[in-house]
Protein backbone atom coordinates (compact mmCIF):
# COMPACT_ATOMS: atom_id res chain seq x y z
CA UNK A 1 0.00 0.00 0.00
CA UNK A 2 1.33 3.33 -1.13
CA UNK A 3 2.13 6.40 1.58
CA UNK A 4 -0.35 8.58 -0.73
CA UNK A 5 -2.93 6.01 -0.89
CA UNK A 6 -2.69 5.81 2.60
CA UNK A 7 -2.91 9.92 2.84
CA UNK A 8 -5.52 10.10 0.91
CA UNK A 9 -7.58 7.60 2.92
CA UNK A 10 -6.70 9.35 6.31
CA UNK A 11 -7.86 12.72 4.60
CA UNK A 12 -11.37 10.65 3.51
CA UNK A 13 -12.02 9.15 6.71
CA UNK A 14 -11.29 12.58 8.35
CA UNK A 15 -13.86 14.63 5.83
CA UNK A 16 -16.45 12.21 7.15
CA UNK A 17 -15.78 12.90 10.13
CA UNK A 18 -15.81 16.27 9.97
CA UNK A 19 -19.10 16.05 7.99
CA UNK A 20 -20.53 14.01 10.61
CA UNK A 21 -19.47 16.52 13.73
CA UNK A 22 -21.11 19.72 11.67
CA UNK A 23 -24.43 17.46 11.34
CA UNK A 24 -24.40 16.94 15.05
CA UNK A 25 -23.60 20.36 15.64
CA UNK A 26 -26.21 21.52 13.21
CA UNK A 27 -29.10 19.31 15.04
CA UNK A 28 -27.92 20.94 18.35
CA UNK A 29 -28.33 23.61 17.23
CA UNK A 30 -31.53 23.43 16.25
CA UNK A 31 -32.94 21.68 19.54
CA UNK A 32 -31.90 24.85 21.14
CA UNK A 33 -33.63 27.44 19.09
CA UNK A 34 -36.48 25.09 19.17
CA UNK A 35 -36.10 24.70 23.35
CA UNK A 36 -35.52 29.14 22.81
CA UNK A 37 -38.91 29.54 20.54
CA UNK A 38 -40.92 27.26 23.04
CA UNK A 39 -40.07 29.30 26.51
CA UNK A 40 -40.41 32.54 24.52
CA UNK A 41 -43.63 31.41 23.65
CA UNK A 42 -44.70 30.43 27.38
CA UNK A 43 -43.24 33.23 28.80
CA UNK A 44 -45.01 35.68 26.70
CA UNK A 45 -48.33 34.20 26.42
CA UNK A 46 -50.99 36.28 28.85
CA UNK A 47 -50.99 34.82 32.18
CA UNK A 48 -54.30 32.82 33.04
CA UNK A 49 -57.04 35.24 34.32
CA UNK A 50 -57.78 34.80 38.81
CA UNK A 51 -61.20 32.71 38.88
CA UNK A 52 -63.03 33.42 42.01
CA UNK A 53 -62.69 30.63 44.10
CA UNK A 54 -66.13 28.61 44.51
CA UNK A 55 -68.35 30.20 46.76
CA UNK A 56 -69.49 27.62 49.52
CA UNK A 57 -72.67 25.54 48.77
CA UNK A 58 -75.48 27.31 50.93
CA UNK A 59 -76.53 25.50 53.75
CA UNK A 60 -79.95 24.13 53.86
CA UNK A 61 -82.36 25.36 56.80
CA UNK A 62 -83.81 22.29 58.00
CA UNK A 63 -87.16 21.69 57.61
CA UNK A 64 -89.98 22.73 60.28
CA UNK A 65 -90.91 19.48 62.55
CA UNK A 66 -94.31 18.68 61.65
CA UNK A 67 -97.11 17.62 64.21
CA UNK A 68 -99.11 15.29 62.31
CA UNK A 69 -102.85 15.73 63.47
CA UNK A 70 -103.76 13.17 65.47
CA UNK A 71 -107.60 11.89 64.60
CA UNK A 72 -108.60 10.83 67.98
CA UNK A 73 -107.99 14.55 69.19
CA UNK A 74 -111.76 16.04 70.23
CA UNK A 75 -115.08 14.95 71.99
CA UNK A 76 -116.31 11.33 72.04
CA UNK A 77 -119.27 10.39 73.32
CA UNK A 78 -120.62 6.53 74.51
CA UNK A 79 -123.00 4.58 76.44
CA UNK A 80 -121.43 1.64 78.40
CA UNK A 81 -123.83 -1.53 78.19
CA UNK A 82 -127.07 0.19 78.28
CA UNK A 83 -128.95 3.30 79.45
CA UNK A 84 -127.57 4.74 82.49
CA UNK A 85 -123.87 4.52 81.70
CA UNK A 86 -123.49 7.87 79.57
CA UNK A 87 -119.52 8.50 79.07
CA UNK A 88 -118.03 11.60 77.54
CA UNK A 89 -113.83 11.74 76.74
CA UNK A 90 -112.50 14.49 75.89
CA UNK A 91 -109.19 14.10 74.41
CA UNK A 92 -106.41 16.60 73.41
CA UNK A 93 -102.63 17.09 72.79
CA UNK A 94 -100.60 15.53 69.78
CA UNK A 95 -98.97 12.88 68.47
CA UNK A 96 -96.04 13.60 71.03
CA UNK A 97 -98.65 13.46 73.94
CA UNK A 98 -101.89 13.30 74.18
CA UNK A 99 -104.16 14.25 77.42
CA UNK A 100 -107.92 13.38 78.10
CA UNK A 101 -110.31 13.68 80.83
CA UNK A 102 -113.55 11.59 81.02
CA UNK A 103 -117.31 12.51 82.49
CA UNK A 104 -119.45 9.69 84.06
CA UNK A 105 -122.51 11.47 83.46
CA UNK A 106 -124.90 9.03 85.23
CA UNK A 107 -122.41 8.68 88.22
CA UNK A 108 -122.14 12.40 88.74
CA UNK A 109 -117.92 12.18 88.42
CA UNK A 110 -115.95 15.10 86.55
CA UNK A 111 -112.93 15.12 84.55
CA UNK A 112 -111.94 11.76 85.64
CA UNK A 113 -107.96 11.01 84.92
CA UNK A 114 -107.78 9.55 81.29
CA UNK A 115 -105.17 7.72 79.04
CA UNK A 116 -105.42 7.36 75.55
CA UNK A 117 -103.61 6.21 72.59
CA UNK A 118 -103.91 5.48 68.74
CA UNK A 119 -101.15 3.24 66.69
CA UNK A 120 -100.43 3.79 62.74
CA UNK A 121 -103.20 1.12 61.69
CA UNK A 122 -105.90 3.06 64.03
CA UNK A 123 -105.68 1.17 67.12
CA UNK A 124 -107.24 3.11 70.03
CA UNK A 125 -107.21 2.57 73.78
CA UNK A 126 -108.36 4.20 76.17
CA UNK A 127 -108.09 3.89 80.15
CA UNK A 128 -110.02 5.69 82.61
CA UNK A 129 -110.14 6.12 86.31
CA UNK A 130 -107.86 3.56 88.67
CA UNK A 131 -109.22 0.41 91.36
CA UNK A 132 -109.84 -0.96 88.60
CA UNK A 133 -109.64 0.94 85.69
CA UNK A 134 -112.14 0.36 83.14
CA UNK A 135 -110.71 0.19 80.29
CA UNK A 136 -111.68 0.50 76.01
CA UNK A 137 -109.87 -0.53 72.73
CA UNK A 138 -111.69 -0.72 69.86
CA UNK A 139 -110.36 0.64 66.08
CA UNK A 140 -111.20 4.19 65.03
CA UNK A 141 -113.35 3.73 61.51
CA UNK A 142 -114.20 7.51 60.67
CA UNK A 143 -116.31 9.38 63.09
CA UNK A 144 -116.66 6.10 65.08
CA UNK A 145 -113.87 4.30 67.82
CA UNK A 146 -115.80 0.42 67.95
CA UNK A 147 -114.54 -1.94 70.48
CA UNK A 148 -114.84 -3.32 73.52
CA UNK A 149 -114.90 -2.27 77.15
CA UNK A 150 -113.62 -3.80 80.29
CA UNK A 151 -114.26 -2.91 84.13
CA UNK A 152 -112.70 -5.97 86.79
CA UNK A 153 -114.92 -9.32 85.71
CA UNK A 154 -117.62 -7.13 83.43
CA UNK A 155 -117.19 -6.38 79.37
CA UNK A 156 -118.74 -5.77 76.72
CA UNK A 157 -119.11 -3.91 72.92
CA UNK A 158 -119.11 -0.15 73.22
CA UNK A 159 -119.33 2.52 70.56
CA UNK A 160 -118.06 5.48 70.48
CA UNK A 161 -118.89 8.79 68.53
CA UNK A 162 -117.35 11.70 67.64
CA UNK A 163 -119.15 14.85 69.43
CA UNK A 164 -116.53 18.03 68.74
CA UNK A 165 -119.02 20.18 70.73
CA UNK A 166 -117.74 18.74 73.57
CA UNK A 167 -114.08 19.56 73.53
CA UNK A 168 -115.72 23.06 73.38
CA UNK A 169 -116.65 22.95 76.38
CA UNK A 170 -114.24 23.24 79.39
CA UNK A 171 -114.59 20.76 82.26
CA UNK A 172 -114.81 23.58 84.84
CA UNK A 173 -117.25 24.96 82.92
CA UNK A 174 -119.83 26.69 85.55
CA UNK A 175 -122.96 24.12 86.27
CA UNK A 176 -126.36 25.09 87.07
CA UNK A 177 -127.16 24.82 90.27
CA UNK A 178 -129.91 21.43 90.51
CA UNK A 179 -130.34 21.19 94.27
CA UNK A 180 -133.48 21.80 95.42
CA UNK A 181 -137.03 20.28 94.68
CA UNK A 182 -138.34 19.83 91.23
CA UNK A 183 -141.81 18.77 89.93
CA UNK A 184 -142.95 17.54 86.56
CA UNK A 185 -146.07 15.65 85.01
CA UNK A 186 -145.61 12.21 83.36
CA UNK A 187 -146.88 12.26 79.44
CA UNK A 188 -149.79 9.52 78.57
CA UNK A 189 -150.50 8.17 82.06
CA UNK A 190 -150.61 11.69 84.04
CA UNK A 191 -148.23 10.42 86.73
CA UNK A 192 -146.42 13.73 89.24
CA UNK A 193 -142.81 13.12 90.43
CA UNK A 194 -141.24 15.23 92.32
CA UNK A 195 -137.41 15.03 92.75
CA UNK A 196 -135.74 16.55 96.11
CA UNK A 197 -132.26 17.39 95.41
CA UNK A 198 -129.29 18.42 97.88
CA UNK A 199 -125.74 18.51 96.87
CA UNK A 200 -123.34 20.27 94.31
CA UNK A 201 -121.19 20.32 91.92
CA UNK A 202 -120.82 16.91 90.60
CA UNK A 203 -122.37 15.59 94.16
CA UNK A 204 -125.65 14.80 94.63
CA UNK A 205 -128.48 12.82 96.70
CA UNK A 206 -131.69 12.67 95.79
CA UNK A 207 -135.29 11.15 96.74
CA UNK A 208 -138.13 10.98 94.74
CA UNK A 209 -142.25 11.06 95.37
CA UNK A 210 -144.97 9.86 93.26
CA UNK A 211 -147.93 11.36 94.84
CA UNK A 212 -150.77 9.86 92.29
CA UNK A 213 -149.21 6.44 93.09
CA UNK A 214 -148.44 7.18 96.52
CA UNK A 215 -145.10 6.18 96.89
CA UNK A 216 -142.69 8.47 98.49
CA UNK A 217 -139.03 8.88 99.60
CA UNK A 218 -137.78 6.96 96.77
CA UNK A 219 -134.56 6.31 95.96
CA UNK A 220 -133.32 8.15 93.38
CA UNK A 221 -130.10 9.77 91.18
CA UNK A 222 -129.72 13.13 90.02
CA UNK A 223 -126.76 14.13 87.84
CA UNK A 224 -126.06 17.27 85.69
CA UNK A 225 -122.57 17.90 83.21
CA UNK A 226 -120.85 20.87 81.90
CA UNK A 227 -123.26 20.95 79.09
CA UNK A 228 -126.33 21.42 81.48
CA UNK A 229 -127.68 17.70 80.43
CA UNK A 230 -129.49 16.49 83.33
CA UNK A 231 -130.16 12.79 84.31
CA UNK A 232 -132.53 11.90 86.67
CA UNK A 233 -133.53 8.29 88.10
CA UNK A 234 -135.79 6.42 90.45
CA UNK A 235 -135.23 3.07 92.02
CA UNK A 236 -131.77 0.75 92.01
CA UNK A 237 -132.62 -0.42 88.25
CA UNK A 238 -133.31 2.65 86.83
CA UNK A 239 -137.12 2.59 86.63
CA UNK A 240 -138.08 5.67 85.92
CA UNK A 241 -135.25 7.44 83.73
CA UNK A 242 -135.37 10.93 82.49
CA UNK A 243 -132.91 13.20 80.61
CA UNK A 244 -133.43 16.73 79.55
CA UNK A 245 -131.27 20.07 79.75
CA UNK A 246 -131.63 22.68 82.42
CA UNK A 247 -132.52 26.25 81.54
CA UNK A 248 -133.32 28.26 84.48
CA UNK A 249 -135.36 27.42 86.41
CA UNK A 250 -137.11 24.67 84.14
CA UNK A 251 -135.74 21.36 82.89
CA UNK A 252 -136.91 20.03 79.50
CA UNK A 253 -136.14 16.22 78.20
CA UNK A 254 -137.96 12.44 77.90
CA UNK A 255 -138.64 9.87 80.38
CA UNK A 256 -138.47 6.34 79.77
CA UNK A 257 -139.80 3.52 81.69
CA UNK A 258 -140.00 -0.03 80.61
CA UNK A 259 -141.50 0.08 77.10
CA UNK A 260 -142.56 3.42 77.04
CA UNK A 261 -141.36 7.13 76.61
CA UNK A 262 -142.46 10.52 76.04
CA UNK A 263 -142.13 14.21 76.73
CA UNK A 264 -141.60 16.03 80.23
CA UNK A 265 -140.58 19.26 81.73
CA UNK A 266 -139.65 19.88 85.00
CA UNK A 267 -140.24 22.61 87.16
CA UNK A 268 -138.10 24.37 90.16
CA UNK A 269 -140.47 24.52 93.29
CA UNK A 270 -140.35 27.76 95.23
Amino acid sequence: MSLFGGVRRFCFFGSLRAISYKSKLMKLTILVFFLLCCFGAVCSADPPANTPPAAPPSAVSPAAPITPTVPITGGWEGVLGGPGNHLRIRIGGDSSRLTATTDSIDQGLIALPTGATIDADNNVAIKIGEQPPLTFNGVLKGNTIIGIWAEDTHSGPMTLTRNDDLSNAPNNAPIPRLSGSWIGVRSGIAFHYVFHISGSRGVYTATADSPDQNAMGMDAAAKIDSMNNVFLAIGFQRVFYFTGIVDGNKIVGTWSQGVGMGEMSFSRER
